[in-house]
């Protein structure tokens, strides 16, 4: 297969900036990573609460192949931590010798885990705390279900295998809604060309270049760092990736934390209000 992406080392990363209400009193900042084929905007509500709660500078990333940011080839852990932490040398006034913590969602969260761990022998960069919700430090058996589901319909449909016609009113939303939900139909919505009708809905990124797909999503990065940051690890009891061995979570964290919900994967938008509780609780040190 033809690839129509590039492939970079690096990419630039678009982000969202939300100031501290009080800037001039405050050397805290939270970096936030969406889980996979989501966006910065998925934090909206999340970064609402966060403001109130804590005068931090909160910024909101867009991973490469998400959002606003850059499409290109690879797309695995090492290339976007890789990322991740060249946007921090390049604002190095911006980061250097403040306080950072770090919250990730699913593949969000694998990133900021080895960010963190690439990051500890700097003497910049000050990595604080960590949140990774439902996402452990080591390579999984399996992905959520719902994953390997969405995705293929995503591939057929890409491919013409599954036929959606577009056109300028926008109707096809409808079957895509009904078909994928809201979260997955978003890289459908983002492409000016599936409103002009005249052929068949595509997907923002062509998910069909990337073979080794899932096999990247559940791998973690075999590394004898260890990370000093305080570490804690939503688990949603519905899901299949964190083990019932929390050891495992200690092998390259020294300082780490559970707590358990009986949620699914998509704990955030299921279970909002005890999450961003339990993630503000633990940044403000309450337990």
């Amino acid at each position: 297969m033809q690839k129509m992406l590039p492939t970079k080392p690096l990419v630039k990363l678009s982000y969202l900036y939300l100031k501290p209400s009080i800037p001039s009193s405050t050397n805290h900042i939270i970096l936030n990573l969406h889980g996979f084929l989501g966006s910065k905007s998925n934090f909206h509500s999340i970064n609402r609460r966060l403001s109130k709660a804590i005068n931090a500078h909160i910024f909101t990333f867009d991973l490469r192949n998400h959002g606003e940011s850059e499409l290109a080839h690879p797309l695995d852990y090492e290339t976007l931590a890789n990322d991740f932490i060249h946007f921090l040398g390049s604002n190095e006034k911006q980061f250097k010798n403040k306080s950072i913590d770090i919250i990730g969602y699913s593949m969000g969260g694998k990133v900021a885990l080895l960010s963190s761990l690439k990051l500890n022998k700097s003497k910049n960069f000050q990595i604080r705390k960590i949140i990774s919700v439902d996402m452990p430090p080591y390579e999984v058996a399996a992905l959520p279900a719902e994953i390997y589901k969405k995705v293929d319909a995503i591939k057929y449909i890409n491919l013409g295998a599954i036929k959606i016609k577009s056109n300028k009113d926008g109707s096809w939303k409808v079957k895509l809604l009904e078909m994928l939900g809201p979260y997955f139909t978003a890289g459908f919505m983002k492409v000016r060309a599936n409103y002009k009708g005249g052929g068949l809905v595509k997907y923002y990124l062509p998910l069909e270049e990337f073979p080794s797909l899932f096999d990247d999503l559940k791998d973690w990065p075999v590394t004898e760092e260890k990370s000093n940051a305080d570490v804690l690890f939503i688990r949603a009891l519905k899901s299949n990736l964190i083990k019932d061995d929390y050891s495992l979570l200690e092998r390259n964290f020294k300082r780490v934390k559970v707590k358990e919900f009986d949620s699914d994967h998509n704990i955030l938008f299921n279970n909002f209000e005890n999450s961003i509780t339990c993630i503000i609780d633990f940044l403000q040190d309450k337990f």
